[in-house]
């Protein structure tokens, strides 16, 4: 067998399901940078948040009311650069702008 289509033992076989395909390495990515986005934005809106998003965007304060602008600018920043990592591990061209787009727009 070749080694990409061989597991290690401790994996049951029918776990993963190879080859792992690019869209599930996409989907893989988009999932972190969104995940981690809302957690970053959690703690620094927490420890850092200062300015009520509510004041630049009544509607996201209307759905959201404890939202803070630093909490969203980390998210962003956070997001922006799991998507530069993502789109270096996936070979996009122009991975650093491609992936920082990527990564912003997600956490928005």
């Amino acid at each position: 067998l070749r080694a990409e289509t061989t597991l290690p033992t401790m994996i049951y076989p029918k776990t993963i399901h190879l080859p792992i395909t690019t869209g599930a390495i996409f989907i893989f990515w988009t999932w972190l940078c969104l995940a981690f986005s809302d957690v970053f934005a959690y703690f620094v809106g927490k420890n850092l948040g200062r300015t009520k998003l509510a004041k630049l965007a009544p509607a996201a304060g209307a759905t959201s009311p404890n939202k803070t602008v630093e909490g969203v600018l980390g998210g962003c920043a956070v997001s922006a650069a799991l998507g530069m990592l993502g789109a270096w591990v996936q070979k996009w061209p122009y991975w650093v702008l491609t992936g920082m787009v990527h990564g912003t727009l997600l956490a928005l």
